[in-house]
């Protein structure tokens, strides 16, 4: 062991603060150093006292039981190091590191102390700043863990713990982690870590924890091996985070992005797919067009022979009908795409309706070479249905067949009763349908192939028009091909009327009593106004109802309409019709008038027009109309409305006279 002289240590330049030497009695024999004039003590104030005098030294004053129990321990041959903080006089603080030896073969025990007050303060501040640092990062939800990798020491934060399942005092250990790891990520979380221990590299990965309650969460881990530290080891350093809410939001913004994308290219397709609908349009109605305007004129040449005359006719009919047809198919879809579809739905045997349609296409094919055949059980089938609509559905599918099969090919349908519900198959064995088309066929303005369009005339219209009618109807349609030149397959399936709801009796007793027969004389004796700017329109609709029995006035403006009613204010109209979209005054401003006019306010009043929106309607019948009817009219809807309203008219002039 050891032994300095004190007084030649505090002379050589205070390599202690202070040294001493207690006697056997347990009194300071010698003292001296640099913190006793730092205190304002002198060595005289201290030597001949007991060891506790050290409590009291000078300004500084401390707890002397730490000095005392550290004397103690040497004095019975253990070495003692006792930390002291004295307080001192408007200094703050200092703090010295008391070390007592053994006694000597005197009994003497020698004593020395360093200044550590400013080592503390490093320390101290260390500690604040690392409590500062964990309070931030403990408030941005970041928790922190090292491992030195030779001793298997650790560490890791409250939030940290929180994160793995353990108590807030416990600490992370690398198994730990590894284990808490989903299963589904555990071996590359576990190379992450390894190739950053063995290459003492860095690490950035994200992973799912498991909880033993099963919940599941995502983290992110970011750290790095590094060496030098005091212990001079390896320690794996790491942050953790709870990205749980990140990765929800991502995929929540992964998903909303994937439906823009898909509603971006929906519109996108959707433009595409109108200007080719226009052009399409554009070229089916112009064709039957270029028939019917070149054999017109050729007929007004007045020079051709009986039986050109004759082909001439046949032809300007059957360009007239194709395209009615067409006009049919786009109002149709407009009426669908508006919702203002309608089924006169009633018991019909489907049987029938197929028989007449099969019947219908006889001609048409055989004049191809084309073979159809109708396969059936004989029995009756009925549903719930509208038969005009569910003859234009077996209409549409017998014509796609026959405009897709070639000659001498074959055309089966085929009528099956199972269950609840009726099928009826078109089987062909025309070209065929690609199987990517085949999820697109029943979109508006597609067929089969729009490669190969040109050669096929139509709007794309028809699969639509079916699909709709069919589910109106409360069945199903599909459509089965094995590729192109195999063929298609198109299944109608229908629910039996027995196994569908009754229809409601009282509603068609209802709609019953305001069907009006076209025959003639119907509108006998009611005066009508006519207002509408159109020459054509005026005429033709003045004609119809003169035949229906009418007595018809006409205007071609408002201010006419209104000169027409001064002049005949003693036979006054019963109803005016009139158009909406008319120069300079329009309908609305009509109808308006005729609802602030004294003499002729009480006029009942229809809007005519070729707009079909419901702000339209909507606008027309807060104007004052009674009803609106759609262009073009339909002739017994419009006899029925005229006489339901001069009815109603009637009555109410009674009840107030």
């Amino acid at each position: 062991m050891i032994k300095q002289d004190p007084t030649s240590c505090d002379q050589d330049g205070g390599y202690f603060a202070l040294t001493g030497v207690v006697n056997s009695e347990a009194k300071l024999e010698k003292i001296s150093g640099s913190f006793l004039t730092s205190v304002d003590a002198e060595p005289g104030d201290l030597e001949g006292k007991g060891v506790i005098a050290l409590g009291s030294v000078g300004l500084a004053q401390t707890d002397a039981d730490v000095i005392a129990e550290g004397y103690s321990q040497a004095s019975k041959g253990e070495s003692a190091r006792k930390a002291v903080v004295y307080g001192v006089q408007n200094r703050g603080r200092i703090i010295l590191e008391y070390i007592f030896q053994p006694p000597d073969s005197e009994g003497k025990v020698y004593f020395s102390a360093y200044d550590v007050t400013h080592w503390q303060d490093e320390v101290d501040e260390c500690l604040r700043l690392s409590d500062l640092f964990q309070t931030g990062a403990e408030s941005a939800g970041i928790g922190f863990w090292f491992w030195y990798l030779e001793s298997g020491e650790e560490f890791s934060t409250p939030t940290c713990n929180r994160f793995f399942g353990l108590a807030p005092d416990d600490s992370l250990s690398l198994s730990g982690l590894i284990e808490s790891v989903h299963p589904d990520d555990r071996s590359y979380a576990k190379k992450y870590l390894m190739d950053a221990i063995e290459e003492e590299g860095s690490f950035d990965f994200q992973c799912r924890l498991v909880h033993d309650d099963g919940n599941v969460f995502w983290i992110a881990l970011k750290g790095a091996t590094f060496t030098g530290d005091a212990k001079g080891a390896g320690i794996l350093t790491g942050s953790v985070q709870d990205i749980n809410e990140l990765k929800s939001v991502n995929k929540e913004l992964e998903r909303i992005y994937k439906l823009e994308r898909k509603a971006r290219d929906q519109a996108e397709l959707a433009n595409k797919t109108k200007d080719y609908f226009l052009a399409i349009v554009s070229h089916e109605l112009r064709s039957p067009l270029n028939s019917i305007l070149g054999w017109t004129k050729v007929l007004i040449n007045n020079d051709v022979d009986e039986e050109t005359g004759g082909k001439a006719l046949n032809t300007i009919e059957r360009s007239a009908r194709a395209q009615a047809r067409l006009i049919e198919d786009l109002l149709d879809s407009a009426s669908i795409t508006s919702g203002r579809l309608k089924l006169d739905k009633r018991k019909v045997n489907v049987f029938h309706v197929l028989e007449e349609v099969v019947n219908s296409f006889q001609p048409t094919v055989e004049q191809k070479g084309i073979e159809l055949t109708f396969s059936h059980s004989g029995e009756d089938a009925f549903v719930n249905g509208d038969s005009a609509r569910l003859r234009q559905v077996f209409s549409n599918l017998l014509g796609n067949a026959s405009k897709f099969t070639p000659r001498k090919g074959s055309i089966s349908c085929a009528l099956r009763v199972r269950d609840e519900e009726v099928s009826i198959c078109f089987e062909d064995t025309g070209r065929g349908i690609r199987k990517e088309h085949l999820p697109l066929i029943f979109d508006r303005f597609r067929q089969a192939d729009e490669v190969e369009r040109g050669k096929f005339k139509g709007l794309g219209l028809g699969l639509s028009i079916v699909k709709i009618l069919v589910e109106e109807h409360g069945g199903n349609v599909s459509a089965e091909s094995e590729g192109r030149g195999k063929g298609a397959r198109f299944t109608v399936r229908l629910p039996l009327a027995s196994s569908v709801q009754a229809i409601d009796r009282e509603k068609e007793k209802n709609a019953s009593t305001m069907r009006v027969s076209s025959e003639k004389e119907v509108l006998h004796g009611i005066r009508v106004l006519i207002v509408e700017d159109d020459i054509d329109s005026r005429k033709v609709l003045e004609i119809f109802l003169k035949q229906m029995g009418a007595r018809v006035r006409t205007a071609s403006s408002v201010e006419e309409a209104f000169e027409s009613l001064d002049k005949n204010e003693d036979s006054p109209p019963n109803i005016v019709i009139s158009d909406l979209g008319m120069p300079e005054s329009d309908g609305f401003d009509l109808v308006m008038r005729l609802r602030e006019s004294d003499r002729f306010g009480s006029i009942p009043a229809i809007a005519l027009s070729a707009f079909s929106s419901f702000k339209y309607r909507e606008k027309a019948m807060e104007a004052g109309f009674q009803i609106y009817h759609t262009k073009p009219f339909a002739p017994d809807k419009l006899c029925t409305q005229i006489a339901q309203l001069v009815k109603l008219s009637e009555k109410k002039r009674t009840e107030s006279a």
